[in-house]
């Protein structure tokens, strides 16, 4: 009985772990205003649509309405300089359209879901030579583009490897990090090391490198959710237009 106790327990604290490491990584960026936003009920709604990432209502939620959020999100968080790149994992953000990701998808052979009225692909598997930079390493898990649902245009790109190992995660985290850095220089925000070593000494330890320009949101966080197992998330998304 203790056993199956201890089982159910483990099972309880790892889901809760993934849920935290979910909200930790969608406030990557965010800064530490934005950590009071994401401790509340409103907050939590208000960040899965801004980030098009696992929303807890759903299908519920149109694409005018994670638009909104996103739009009411970034007043938030947003610095007062322009970008001076806006990198996007080979995509342009205000200018990639549906039928551009279609396209790429059906080149690398990526299987992509389209959702909220096609205001939200869904691609899983990707590989990371389908992405610029091509850095070496693993499928990611997803990609997720969000377009603003009357122009069509792309306002976000989420990648996530969802279950890695911390030296998969870092190796990643940190040629992300690089490769950032050589686009737009030092990070306006950054916490722990995307080190294997570092994000093995405990759960939950978290790496984050984050930037915030008045037109652009950009940043990679790794999370460790239980011995062996890492949560990579990697945010680009633009400012306010």
């Amino acid at each position: 009985m203790a056993a199956a106790t201890e089982t159910t327990g483990a099972k309880v604290f790892s889901s809760k772990a993934k849920t935290v490491a979910k909200a930790a990584g969608a406030i990557t960026v965010a800064f530490v205003a934005f950590m009071l936003l994401v401790h509340s009920a409103s907050g939590r709604r208000l960040l899965a649509p801004f980030y098009a990432a696992k929303c807890p209502v759903g299908g519920q939620v149109t694409g005018e309405q994670v638009e909104a959020s996103r739009l009411e999100g970034a007043k938030l968080m947003l610095g007062t300089e322009l970008a001076p790149a806006r990198p996007a994992l080979g995509f342009e953000l205000d200018k990639t359209r549906p039928e551009d990701v279609r396209a790429w998808a059906q080149k690398q052979s990526v299987a992509c879901a389209e959702e909220r009225g096609g205001a939200l692909f869904r691609c899983t598997r990707v590989k990371a030579s389908a992405l610029t930079p091509a850095i070496e390493g693993p499928d990611l898990s997803e990609v997720l583009f969000a377009f603003e649902p009357k122009a069509m245009t792309l306002v976000s790109v989420t990648a996530y490897h969802e279950s890695v190992s911390e030296d998969v995660a870092a190796a990643r985290g940190a040629a992300v990090a690089a490769s950032l850095e050589k686009s737009l220089g030092a990070p306006h925000k950054s916490g722990g090391r995307l080190e294997a070593a570092y994000l093995a000494e405990a759960v939950l330890r978290t790496a984050t490198v984050g930037y915030a320009y008045r037109d652009y949101v950009g940043g990679v966080s790794a999370t460790k959710l239980r011995p062996g197992t890492t949560m990579l998330r990697e945010q680009y998304m633009t400012g306010m237009r």
